[in-house]
């Protein structure tokens, strides 16, 4: 999201680009939020590959070239860590499902950061033609269509270059004050649980655990901001689920401690938090 200042410039940049190559397309329209504006992009595209930058974002010069040298005739979708140089990390090939997995499982293991965005990927426009995102998703709309597309994929490449650097923006909706937006996340969790569970997808643990993931982290936003009714809704979210983190073998015990007492003895949480800023007055 730009200023109208900042916006002004470089919408003159991106006009005299569009002059000089017809590939080239603009759309001017007023900020209704980052999925409206990749969807009207989505509409208009007409090449072989979709990728996508934010604006708050950079690339390197290679980025794209280094996805495209990772093409093959049967590849659906490039990915690239986030971040600068190269890692030691072979070149990865895996089918639809388990490269979901592969991405999934980061939270637990965080060895490289391809993370659930969309922004360091190349999709095949085929995979994603039909992909939109959803209206009612604020938060969290990169994994709806991630995982949309992912399982609709045979072959994804994830290759081992660190070219696109992710910033954390002051102006995103993750990063602004916690409000009705954000409840949108579980929503986006919900989504995809209940199509692993319809479908019979082997990806029920790692659904779960997302879903836990981002419970957690909801419920810190609504604790900073003392919601407390917020802050009761998801830690009985995470009661509802909690069995099925405890079967989670990648799961370490300490993970497993907190997350019971945060299922089960949030008021103590509460309390605790009461105590404290009582004793700073």
């Amino acid at each position: 999201t730009l200023s109208l200042h900042d916006a002004l410039p470089i919408c003159k940049i991106c006009d005299e680009f569009a002059k000089r190559d017809n590939r080239i397309k603009v759309i001017h329209q007023k900020n209704k939020g980052v999925s409206v504006a990749r969807n009207n992009a989505l509409d208009i595209a007409s090449g072989e590959f979709i990728t996508f930058v934010d604006s708050d974002d950079t690339i390197e010069k290679e980025h794209i070239l280094n996805m495209v040298n990772l093409l093959k005739d049967d590849t659906d979708i490039v990915c690239m860590p986030l971040g600068k140089g190269v890692t030691t990390q072979n070149i990865q090939e895996f089918n639809g499902i388990e490269s979901l997995r592969y991405i999934l499982q980061e939270q637990y293991f965080r060895e490289l950061n391809f993370a659930w965005s969309n922004w360091n990927k190349l999709f095949k426009s085929d995979v994603v033609k039909n992909i939109r995102y959803l209206s009612d998703e604020k938060v969290g709309e990169d994994l709806s269509f991630l995982w949309k597309a992912f399982l609709d994929s045979k072959k994804v490449v994830f290759g081992n270059k660190k070219t696109y650097n992710y910033r954390v923006s002051n102006t995103s909706v993750m990063q602004s004050n916690f409000d009705e937006r954000h409840e949108s996340l579980t929503l986006v969790c919900d989504r995809f649980l209940e199509y692993v569970k319809n479908n019979n997808i082997d990806l029920l643990e790692e659904a779960y655990y997302t879903k836990a993931n981002k419970l957690f982290e909801l419920l810190y936003r609504a604790r900073d901001v003392k919601n407390i009714k917020m802050v009761k809704k998801y830690s009985n979210e995470l009661k509802k689920i909690q069995m099925r983190i405890y079967a989670n073998k990648h799961l370490s015990l300490k993970f497993k401690f907190v997350y019971f007492l945060h299922a089960n003895f949030e008021n103590l949480f509460i309390f605790r938090r009461n105590i404290k800023e009582k004793f700073k007055k």
